[in-house]
């Protein structure tokens, strides 16, 4: 089974399974332990401590639910047929509109180029946020590029703080995070940036997910996730510079590389495995503190 296809399983038995398996899981152990000011079970913490890392170290577009910025020239259209409002938070799978939606994050793709919608762009930077609608449990995807960006690693430097505590680290797909856009003007118009924020209450107290039936489903998709949004990257990434899909340049280099007697195949995957694209270094160099 590929990537893409657990990840169509997992969409389609999260919600049916989240309220039968969240009632199992979340058994009274008589024990509270405080993480980052909030009281939770003993089982609960132990999660959050084996988890702290999970889909913080570093999802076709067509086959698994996106979650999308509507622009003025974007082509989405609600269930009803009405085109969706510009600015809005549109998730595709059942065409409806946000103007602020709360999720947990999962996982944060490593970063890389994509070729731009129009013939003749330039190739694009992006990463890939996978996560779950918290108050349906809707799978999505987003890909996030250009001036967006920023807020994705602003919210990754927020969250380090807790996913690297020493002593009550909190994985990220335990918080729960209010995805909302804001408008801003460049000499082509206006566009939206989207803003990542850590919900808190009026106290400012941080808001977590403690049902570890939750978490435990959260968990389980993580790995299906991350595949199949490695399966999208391999075959989209392109060259920085020229535009070229990796995977076809890779596969002309091994075609050339086996006619010299000698290499094996297998020596020119590990060679082109440890290459690292100027971009995806100097990403590295810059957010050092950031889990993705």
């Amino acid at each position: 089974m590929t990537g893409l296809d657990k990840a169509r399983a997992t969409a389609k038995k999260l919600k049916k399974e989240v309220v039968k398996e969240a009632k199992q899981a979340s058994k009274e152990t008589g024990i509270e332990v405080t993480v980052q000011g909030l009281k939770v079970g003993a089982e609960v913490a132990e999660f959050y401590r084996k988890n702290a890392n999970v889909g913080s170290e570093n999802i076709s577009r067509d086959s698994l639910p996106g979650l999308k910025v509507t622009e003025s020239n974007s082509d989405n259209i609600l269930e009803d047929g009405s085109r969706a409002g510009v600015g809005k938070l549109f998730y595709t799978r059942t065409k409806e509109e946000f103007d602020s939606v709360e999720v947990s994050i999962v996982s944060v793709s490593r970063s890389y180029y994509s070729k731009g919608i129009n013939v003749g762009d330039k190739p694009k930077f992006n990463q890939i946020v996978s996560g779950v609608i918290i108050d349906s449990m809707k799978p999505f995807v987003m890909y996030v590029s250009g001036k967006r960006l920023q807020g994705l690693w602003d919210f990754g430097k927020e969250l380090a703080p807790f996913t690297k505590h020493k002593t009550a680290a909190v994985p990220m797909m335990a918080f729960k995070v209010k995805l909302s856009t804001s408008p801003v003007k460049h000499k082509f118009g206006t566009t939206h940036i989207i803003n990542f924020e850590i919900v808190r209450d009026e106290s400012k107290q941080i808001q977590l997910t403690i049902d570890l039936g939750v978490l435990e489903l959260l968990r389980k998709g993580v790995d299906s996730m991350e595949e199949a949004v490695q399966s999208i990257i391999e075959a989209t990434e392109v060259d920085k510079r020229t535009g070229e899909l990796l995977r076809d340049r890779a596969v002309k280099e091994v075609e050339l590389v086996e006619s010299e007697e000698g290499v094996t195949e297998e020596e020119v995957e590990e060679a082109l495995s440890g290459e690292d694209t100027e971009a995806e270094t100097k990403a590295e160099d810059v957010n050092d503190d950031i889990p993705f």
